[in-house]
């Protein structure tokens, strides 16, 4: 089970504005989902945020980058 709440590495990533997604795991990816997901269950607005941000899209763009190349 992912302890997401433990994982520091992912809020140092997210807080990061410099942050290159396409250069983190697939892995890392989907935990950096998981985070935002969870996080927004105890502080709601924080997956709108991300969208506005564009926090998802640099996420999901380095996961399409990861799978097909």
């Amino acid at each position: 089970m992912f302890d997401w709440v433990s994982w520091t590495e992912g809020s140092d990533i997210i807080k990061n504005k410099d942050t290159d997604y396409s250069k983190l795991s697939t892995e890392i990816l989907c935990k950096l989902i998981t985070v935002i997901i969870r996080a927004n269950r105890f502080n709601e607005g924080y997956l709108v945020i991300s969208f506005e941000k564009g926090i998802i899209l640099k996420i999901l763009k380095g996961l399409k980058q990861n799978i097909y190349g």
